[in-house]
């Protein structure tokens, strides 16, 4: 199967402290098959989601990282008779981030 999407984050607020310094809403990998049943193409990696932050000072002592990325595709890893395999799931695609703040 492939994996899920990362999901929405709103963050509507005049001040904002961060004390671990990640917002993360990315895709999960697809699945991986290791087996002798990988008869089918495998899913693939989940869409990043969409981070929106509205906010007018964020307070935060070590930075921040917004991470929106796509999950890795699904893939056969197993040994399979000449001719049978099947091509991997495509990955994920990028996500979105949308921003109106002042950083202090």
């Amino acid at each position: 199967s492939g994996g899920a999407g990362g999901g929405i984050i709103i963050i509507v607020t005049p001040d904002l402290t961060i004390y671990d310094n990640s917002i993360i809403a990315n895709g999960a990998n697809g699945t991986y098959c290791y087996g002798a049943d990988c008869n089918d193409g495998m899913g693939g990696g989940g869409a990043a989601g969409t981070i929106l932050l509205s906010v007018n000072q964020v307070i935060t002592p070590d930075g921040i990282n917004v991470l929106a990325h796509g999950g890795d595709d699904g893939n056969v890893l197993s040994t399979i008779v000449p001719g049978c395999r099947r091509g991997p799931g495509g990955g994920g695609g990028g996500g979105v981030f949308f921003v109106s703040l002042r950083v202090v």
